[in-house]
Parts: C-alpha cells; structure tokens; sequence
C-alpha cells in the first residue's frame, strides 16, 4: 500500500503530461498512399476515443483505370498517422462526397457517401462502411443503367439503415435524390426531387419524424437558388426552402441543431456568381423560414462555407471552409459563433516553404474536440510556375487548434492577426529551452528567402493564463536576437506575426 502511495503522485504527474501532450494544436500534411499524387480530405470522424478517422480520396497508380480511391486514414490526437485503408472495387474509381459525406455509426464505425464510375458504366450512387479503425467492411451501390447517379452524403437513419443523397442526370439535367436503405444496405425506396433544369443535394440529416436535404434548385433558367427540404420519414415533401440572391448560388451544407431547427453554411454572393462573403443562417423547423441569418468577412472569390457543427451544449458554432484573397491564393477558414450567429472569432489558415511561395489550403470538415478545441481537414497544395517541383503535390491537410483557434496558445491576444501560416513553425526557435528565470535567450529567425512580411516583424510571449507579458518590434525576417526570459517560471508562448499574420511560434519553459 506505501508503494502505491509512492508511485501515484508520478502516475498523475505522468497522465497530466500525456493529456498536455494530446491538447497540443497541431499541422499534418499526409500523403497516406506515398505517390506524390493529388489527395484531398474530405471528411473526418472520431470513432475512437484519442483517434481520428480521416476519409480522403487519391489516384491510385497500380493501375490506370483507378482515377480515384476512397482512402480512410487513422490518426491520434498529435496528429500521427496509423494506419491507411482503400476502398478496392476492381476496375472502378470511387469518389467520397464533396464535403462532411461520412456519419459515425451506432456501432463505432462510420458510412460514408460518395459513387463509383468506370469507362463502360455510368456513374452510381454508392454507401462506403468501414469499422471504427477504418478498414473497409462492405460497399453498396445505388442507381439506374443509363443515369448518372452521384452521392454526396449519409447519413445513419434512426431505424439502423442509411439515407444516401446525391443528383442523378436525366437529359443533361440534374434531379436531387433521396435514397433510403436498410441495415444491411438494401434499398427500401428512393425519391427524386425538382426539374426541369439542374437541382441537386449534398447534405442530409436526421430530425424527428423525417430528414432534411440541402442543395441547389433552379427554379427557372439562368437562375439557381439555395434549398432546404424538410421531408417525412417516406422522403415524402413537407416544406421547403428556397433563397438566394441575384446570382447563381451555391448548395448549402447543412446539419440538424439540438433544437431540432436546420443550420445551414455556405455562400452569399455579392458581385458575381464567384464573389461573396461567408454564410450562415438558421432556419426553422416548422416551416422552413430563416430565424436568423448573417455574412462574415469581406467578399472574396472561391468563397463557401463546407460544414457547420454545434460546439457544445451552449449552443455555439463551429464552421470552416475556404477564402481566397485572389488568384491562388484559397486559405482555409475556421469560424466561432455563439447559437445566435453572432461572430466570437475567426481564423484564415495558408501556408509558406521553401519551394513554393503561394502555397494554398481548403477545409472541408471540422470537429470539436475533447479539450475544447477544434480538428479540421482538407487539402494543402502549391502552385508555382510553371509548375510544382519535382515530388512536391496537394495533400491531406489536417490542422488541430485550441479553442480559440490558434496553432500557438495565445495568438487570440495578439492584435491584427487575421491570417495563420501553419507550416513556418519551425521559423523561429528559442534555446536554451528551458531557461533560468530573468536570464537571456537566443531567438533564431529563419524564414524562407522569397517571404516578405507584411509590414513590420512583432514578437510576443504570452503566459500559459493568458497574458501578454512581453512584446517587442524585430528588425528583420533573419538572424539571432536576445530575450530576457520573463522573471516568473511557467509555460510561455512565443509568437512571431506581422500586421495581419501570425507566422511562427514556440514553447518556452522557464524554470
């Protein structure tokens, strides 16, 4: 019994360490299948407590009729990679949906909804299962010979079985479906929604009594609109929704709140059919009429909200999606809301190396995450001209933040930052590290030659509670400087941002 009485102050020193290490913000870039091929996250869920599941999908260069492969990767919470499973349905290609296309199911695993096509064929509506470490299960596949069927998105029905939406093309015209199956994937009835011009959906989601669908309708030519279906639990119609502005609009993502009423994320366009300024709205469950709706950020080109989630049970939001500033230059986007859409702050992530200096970022799905932080995926990829180096291609890009968003604990302090380069960490070290209270340390600044900071260099050390207790201008983007390390010990983080970027940072223990 003394022994136990001994050992257990370092078991818990021991387990607060592990739990520190796993709240850690993190950026991974993954390549899962090593091909130097273009891959893009689509999608993630957590089925494993400590673990993620990430689908994605890539070519698959052991043969030439696989275009695309859904691939399900697993990783823990510092972000390393596990293990890599592919859907193989021999001689097709398959695709996931668009965006936040998979469920987590009752049983641990998940369903995800996507299609599989090859040259002879067309196009189906497929269900992809794997269990809670991502191994494929099983595959089904939905649709009629001589239609192009496409799936977007599943869902777990609260039967057991699956609902499954998507367009099917009829005619060079598009019709949203709704495809309902049983446990075992057997289609039990399918509905077919709009016409006669292009309408579609990419999202569905449970509610009591039936699901709702989101996408896009046409209600006359030339004209797209934003809509919401709420249907019974047949798929038979019971209101809908349909809003926008002057211009072609986008399908919005959308997803049940615990209060039973839609959320709905995308884009509200301002100038063209390209330009807008990020979306949310709230509509309600009994008619479908908007609650509240609101716009975030300036306009910008490639513009759209991809998922929108509650935090907790406050109410709060999480979305991400994409921005851009102009040509190739998308940034990843992540945005907090209280449950009234009301902004409480939001992050554009993008990225720098040494090979290419406009390296973009698209997220596509997020999750809110034990330690009150935020998880989300997409793609990372560069473009230089005329084209990318040798070996250097898009990937899997998953970044982990803490609850205010920041890749550094403590950039939320930091005054004018709007923009995270997520892949200059290693930019700036400290050392020694640990330091002596109130004696010096050296920082190093090594920033990619063609980086050119936007105005000038600031660097600050926030405290592990939150307070800015240094903050000092930098002359250059290169070389040694001195900091006096605070007089207290604790945990410190070192920023290093311009006038709208946070660029790099580091841990600093003072002992």
């Amino acid at each position: 019994m003394k022994g136990i009485e001994r050992i257990l102050p370092m078991l818990l020193l021991f387990a607060t360490q592990i739990q520190a290490i796993a709240q850690d913000p993190f950026n991974r870039r993954y390549d899962a299948l090593q091909q130097n091929e273009a891959d893009f996250g689509w999608s993630l869920e957590q089925t494993i407590p400590g673990e993620y599941v990430i689908v994605s999908n890539s070519p698959w260069t052991d043969s030439a009729s696989y275009v695309s492969i859904v691939t399900v990767s697993r990783i823990n919470e510092q972000g390393v990679l596990l293990q890599v499973e592919r859907f193989v349905d021999t001689g097709y290609s398959t695709y996931p949906g668009w965006s936040n296309s998979s469920h987590r199911l009752s049983s641990g695993g998940l369903v995800i909804g996507g299609n599989r096509v090859n040259a002879s064929e067309s196009s189906k509506a497929a269900l992809f299962i794997a269990d809670e470490n991502g191994m494929p299960v099983t595959q089904y596949n939905y649709g009629v010979p001589g239609q192009t069927w496409a799936g977007r998105q599943a869902k777990q029905a609260g039967d057991g079985g699956f609902v499954l939406v998507g367009s099917r093309s009829l005619n060079s015209n598009l019709d949203g479906f709704l495809i309902k199956t049983d446990a075992n994937g057997e289609q039990e009835w399918v509905q077919t929604y709009g016409g006669p011009w292009i309408d579609s959906f990419i999202a569905v989601d449970t509610v009591s009594g039936g699901y709702y669908l989101g996408g896009m309708s046409t209600p006359s030519s030339g004209n797209r609109d934003q809509w919401v279906l709420r249907v019974d639990v047949g798929g038979i119609p019971i209101w809908e929704k349909k809003w926008g502005t002057a211009f072609n609009d986008s399908n919005p993502h959308i997803t049940t709140a615990r209060d039973g009423h839609v959320l709905s994320a995308g884009v509200w366009l301002t100038t063209s059919d390209i330009s807008g300024r990020l979306y949310l709205a709230k509509l309600d469950s009994a008619d479908g009429s908007i609650i509240w709706d609101r716009t975030y950020g300036a306009p910008s080109t490639n513009t759209t909200f991809f998922a929108v989630k509650e935090v907790d049970l406050s109410g709060d939001l999480i979305a991400t999606g994409q921005a851009s500033l102009g040509f190739n230059t998308d940034r990843g986007v992540l945005l907090r809301t209280t449950q009234s859409g009301d902004s409480l702050w939001m992050r554009y992530y993008s990225y720098y190396d040494t090979e290419v200096s406009n390296g973009q970022g698209q997220l596509r799905d997020v999750l809110p995450t034990a330690d009150g932080g935020f998880i989300a995926v997409g793609a990372a990829f560069g473009v230089s001209n005329p084209v990318n180096p040798p070996g250097y291609g898009q990937d899997v890009w998953v970044i982990k933040t803490d609850e205010h968003g920041c890749l550094e604990p403590g950039c939320h302090l930091i005054t004018g930052m709007e923009t995270q380069i997520t892949n200059l960490v290693g930019a700036l070290r400290v050392w020694p590290n640990p330091v002596a209270a109130g004696t010096p340390t050296t920082l190093v600044l090594e920033l990619p030659e063609h980086f050119t900071p936007k105005g000038a260099l600031r660097l600050t050390v926030v405290s592990s509670d939150g307070r800015v207790v240094h903050e000092q201008r930098l002359p250059s983007p290169y070389g040694q400087f001195t900091l006096q390390a605070p007089a207290s010990s604790g945990v410190y983080h070192v920023h290093l941002s311009d006038d709208t970027r946070w660029i790099a940072g580091a841990k600093l223990v003072v002992e």
